[in-house]
């Protein structure tokens, strides 16, 4: 009797033991950063309480989107639970599956069968994973700050050629009813659009960003062996039909892939680098700095490779060329092979870039095809070499910190500032465009030091400025435009005064030499106390150079303008400004403006320091 008593002590111990070491397993294992990424699941700060990112209930087995561990017992259920066919956890979540089957010792059923699941995977050639980076677009407000996707690779890209292979891409669902500006960016901004995941084969995408738009592109080969990428193509499968909240600053495409990439990099714990937003660029920083770029890879947009093969040609060679753009009887009888492939790369730029004629642009490829198959004409090769500055270890980091002194009207300041996001004209230069600016919550503060009770005011606030120079020449005709809303310091009658403006440009641009020369038209509306009814409507022109090279930059322009609604006053603007490259993420910058009117003059001096991080 004793024996047996002795027998079922032991083995009620070693159950309990073995159950509560069961419980032990599962604690640790809701709690790992792997787990966590699968559910996308986000800390909160104050309460240290996790929530997920997903919208969808049926992503959660066990209701509740803010329990990891609730949420890791259902699947460990329905994982244990017979099926064997779409509707199984082991098909619908084949990821987590494949998480806990390692950590509890699971196996899949014999008679299992997964036919969605199996044709999702057959879609891919999951070898690698290509993280492809697309310059800044900005005639589109969701691509100001540049975009990222995906792109997933086989090994023997001659079977399966890159074109061919599946791109993933996150992107806001506007709809076809939000036009107003206004309510897009106020949608965007809050979260009221739904993200969803798109695939589409890459040359759409090339053509689209490369032709249609004109952008420079980047490639970014990750560090991952296949198992994981086909861990991350299971992931991609498990969220494909959830909903995210779309936010343009921060849960925005970049931010998205990260999370879904936190799945097969636990360790780096990539998406808890993005505490206040995330730009695309620095997504690539990330993953440089975490050591997961495996190679780039640089493609030139469209139109650099076409003035790159420009350059290739004789005097000669480019006057043949635009007898045959002018469609002058002279053209019918060049037959020269380099002269007849710029003209159908110009035509098949034109037909992304310019829709409205897309028929005639065809047609005309086509013509220049016939003719060099009746020529027999053997295609040149390419030999001119584009320069390229990689993003993720060149540019300067998109927070800026700025200080300084100040000079105006002959008092002296002390320059105190900051600015969200992204580069302006005198910014460190490499890795960004030419003649492209654009600035997102820029403030300064001046400081008075001699004055006790208004110390501290406002200098200017720049909610947005986004300014485009398109040189202008022979083959391309694309105007130079303008936007901007402030609330800054500007001559007012007799006095400086604080207003709200909000103006917007268009005009030309042209290459000086080195200099960059633009003139076109401003118009603005502003309110404030300081005006006269609170408000008026403004109109002018405007003309100017610039100049940037990797080490320095400086600008000058000089306006007029003339007030349209409450008074007949004008106002008469120069401005010059340099900056001076110290280091990636250093430089020091200089201003001067003068402002006059039929009233009064105002002069300001400014030296100051910025850094970015």
């Amino acid at each position: 009797v004793m024996h047996c008593q002795v027998l079922v002590f032991a083995a009620l111990l070693t159950v309990g033991v073995g159950a509560h070491a069961n419980a032990v397993s599962e604690d640790e294992a809701a709690t790992a950063p792997q787990w966590l990424a699968l559910l996308h699941m986000q800390k909160n700060i104050f309460t240290g309480g996790y929530r997920s990112e997903v919208d969808a209930q049926d992503f959660f087995l066990s209701g509740k989107n803010n329990d990891s561990l609730a949420e890791l017992q259902a699947t460990l259920h329905a994982l244990r639970s017979p099926a064997n066919s779409d509707n199984s956890a082991w098909c619908r979540f084949p990821a987590r599956a494949q998480f806990l089957a390692q950590r509890f010792s699971l196996r899949p059923p014999r008679d299992l069968r997964c036919p969605s699941l199996n044709y999702w995977r057959g879609r891919f050639n999951a070898d690698e994973i290509t993280l492809v980076y697309p310059d800044p677009y900005l005639k589109k407000i969701a691509s100001v700050f540049g975009h990222t996707f995906l792109r997933i690779d086989a090994h023997d890209k001659t079977q399966h050629p890159v074109l061919l292979s599946q791109t993933i891409s996150y992107y806001a669902d506007v709809g076809a009813t939000d036009n107003s500006a206004v309510r897009y960016i106020t949608k965007g901004l809050t979260g009221h659009f739904p993200g969803i995941i798109d695939l589409s084969p890459y040359f759409e995408k090339l053509r689209n960003y490369s032709d249609g738009e004109d952008r420079d592109i980047r490639e970014y080969t990750l560090s991952l062996p296949p198992e994981k990428v086909r861990t991350f193509i299971d992931h991609v499968w498990e969220v494909r039909g959830s909903s995210f909240n779309y936010f343009f600053l921060d849960e925005n495409c970049s931010y998205r892939l990260i999370s879904m990439l936190d799945v097969v990099t636990p360790t780096h714990n990539l998406r808890e680098q993005f505490t206040s937003h995330t730009i695309p660029v620095d997504t690539v920083k990330i993953l440089q700095k975490h050591g997961l770029i495996a190679s780039v890879k640089y493609i030139p947009s469209a139109k650099k490779r076409f003035y790159a093969q420009l350059s290739q040609l004789t005097p000669q060679q480019k006057t043949k060329l635009n007898l045959l753009l002018s469609r002058t009887n002279a053209a019918e009888n060049i037959t020269d092979p380099a002269v007849l492939v710029m003209e159908e790369k110009y035509h098949s730029i034109q037909i992304q870039a310019d829709p409205a004629q897309k028929a005639l642009h065809t047609y005309q490829v086509n013509q220049v095809v016939q003719r060099q198959h009746q020529i027999n004409a053997a295609v040149p090769e390419h030999s001119a070499k584009i320069a390229t500055r990689n993003p993720a270890t060149e540019s300067h980091d998109m927070l800026r910190l700025q200080t300084g002194w100040q000079r105006d009207e002959g008092s002296d300041y002390l320059l105190v500032g900051g600015r969200f996001a992204y580069h302006d004209f005198h910014d460190p230069l490499p890795a960004f465009q030419k003649g492209v600016q654009l600035d997102v919550l820029n403030f300064q503060l001046r400081i008075d030091p001699y004055d006790n009770d208004d110390s501290v005011s406002i200098e200017s606030i720049r909610w947005f400025n986004v300014q485009s120079y398109s040189p202008v020449d022979t083959f391309f005709q694309e105007a130079s435009w303008g936007v901007s809303a402030s609330r800054q310091r500007e001559l007012i009658g007799e006095k400086t005064a604080l207003i709200n403006l909000a103006e917007a440009y268009r005009g030309i641009s042209k290459n000086c030499g080195a200099m960059l020369c633009h003139a076109e038209l401003i118009g603005g509306v502003l309110t404030g106390g300081a005006l006269e009814s609170n408000w008026d409507v403004r109109a002018g022109v405007k003309a100017g150079l610039l100049y940037q090279d990797t080490a320095w930059s400086w600008s000058a322009d000089i306006s007029q303008q003339h007030y349209l609604i409450n008074n007949s006053d004008r106002l008469t603007s120069f401005n010059s400004e340099a900056g001076y490259r110290l280091s990636r993420n250093l430089s020091a910058y200089f201003s001067y403006s003068h402002q006059d009117n039929d009233h009064a003059e105002r002069d300001r001096f400014s030296l100051s320091l910025r850094s970015f991080f």
